[in-house]
């Protein structure tokens, strides 16, 4: 979660960014990321209704959607800022 809030408070002009925390998870870990000291949006996912539509396993998963929201690029496991930055200037550049 930190790189995804460097990368959204440093990065802003490239790509939007959103956190997306899965409503069934155990109480402390969903407490602590939403009363995290993030600046990125972080949404609370109560029905798990999109995990289940982006089949969002395993954590942590990161995915990159178009305009026109197609998923673009599926990553699984943590990402840091560089390879954020990568990933979106590959996309852009087609």
């Amino acid at each position: 979660m930190p790189e995804l809030d460097r990368f959204y408070r440093e990065a802003a002009d490239k790509a939007a960014i959103l956190g997306v925390v899965e409503g069934s998870q155990e109480g402390r870990t969903r407490d602590w990321v939403m009363s995290g000291p993030y600046t990125l949006p972080i949404l609370l996912d109560e029905g798990d209704t999109l995990y289940s539509a982006y089949k969002a396993w395993p954590f942590p998963a990161l995915f990159v959607i178009d305009s026109m929201g197609n998923i673009v690029k599926r990553v699984a496991g943590p990402s840091d800022f560089d390879r954020l930055n990568q990933l979106v200037d590959d996309i852009k550049s087609g």
